[in-house]
């Protein structure tokens, strides 16, 4: 490739070097014109130029006929993708149908009229951007709703939780209830609750170990939200969450960060009403 101007590259293949020439003055502003005046050629050209996107195709030529041609650029993995138009004096129905089975997108009789060539050359680049718009929608709509039951599962755990905790028995219970919950988030999780008569600790990896006891309780006035590397801490009241492993997604990082921070604000209303039936 040596085109500098990012312009839609084209292959003419043609044994007739005037009929390349009047190709390449017709379309040679629009686009970068690559020639070849036989079969094999064209395949090596189409094979060396990735940023090649459409072929003109002469069907009566000496070796490989245009349709041969187009077949072995269809059942080549790297040139498969080519839009093949034929350029041909052969106009009978058994040639267009030909044309067609070898995988040719469209049909084009010489002589060439140049309104009619920049037509169906401009077809195929519009209908190509068309494409690929359309396939950045549906790229868009597929990410959009996997965030959605993405997001829509995190939210279950969350109502699930908000349901139970009002019905929990003990503190005990209710603070092993947190741990299970942020396990449904994947993440790995200790908590510690606090209240006059003593603390309540819970950890995913139990039993949780002094050192991580006496990290808890150090860091309930570190401020309500502290974060370092994958470490997450919220202090919410009473309650002091260490999250181990939080995503290095920064998107996932901060919707899970939001519901953690609804649930410790629900799970301050479950720890008054637990302690209260204790009294």
């Amino acid at each position: 490739m040596t085109d500098t101007d990012d312009k839609p590259v084209l292959l003419v293949v043609d044994d007739q070097p005037e009929n390349i020439h009047l190709i390449g003055d017709i379309l040679g502003e629009k686009y970068t014109v690559l020639a070849a005046t036989n079969g094999e050629k064209a395949l090596k050209i189409a094979e060396q130029n990735p940023d090649l996107r459409l072929v003109l195709m002469d069907v009566m030529m000496p070796g490989m006929d245009g349709y041969e041609v187009t077949r072995r650029l269809k059942d080549n993995f790297e040139t498969s993708h080519l839009v093949v138009i034929f350029v041909s004096a052969l106009d009978s129905v058994e040639n267009i149908v030909s044309g067609y089975e070898a995988g040719g997108a469209d049909y084009l009789v010489k002589p060439i009229q140049p309104d009619e060539l920049s037509r169906k050359v401009e077809l195929v680049f519009e209908n190509e951007r068309q494409r690929n718009a359309l396939q950045a929608e549906k790229a868009m709509a597929m990410d959009t709703a996997m965030t959605a039951m993405v997001a829509g599962g995190e939210q279950g755990v969350l109502l699930d939780f908000m349901r139970q905790s009002f019905n929990v028995k003990s503190v005990e219970a209710l603070a092993k209830q947190v741990v299970d919950s942020c396990a449904g988030y994947d993440l790995n999780v200790s908590v510690q609750f606090r209240s006059e008569q003593q603390n309540y600790n819970a950890a995913r990896d139990e039993p949780m170990s002094p050192m991580e006891e006496m990290f808890l309780s150090k860091v309930k006035n570190a401020g309500r939200l502290r974060e370092k590397g994958k470490h997450f801490v919220a202090n919410f009241g009473d309650i002091t969450l260490l999250v181990k492993d939080m995503p290095e997604d920064e998107e996932k990082r901060g919707r899970l960060r939001d519901h953690l921070a609804i649930l410790l604000e629900g799970l301050k209303y479950a720890l008054k009403t637990c302690l209260y039936r204790m009294v």
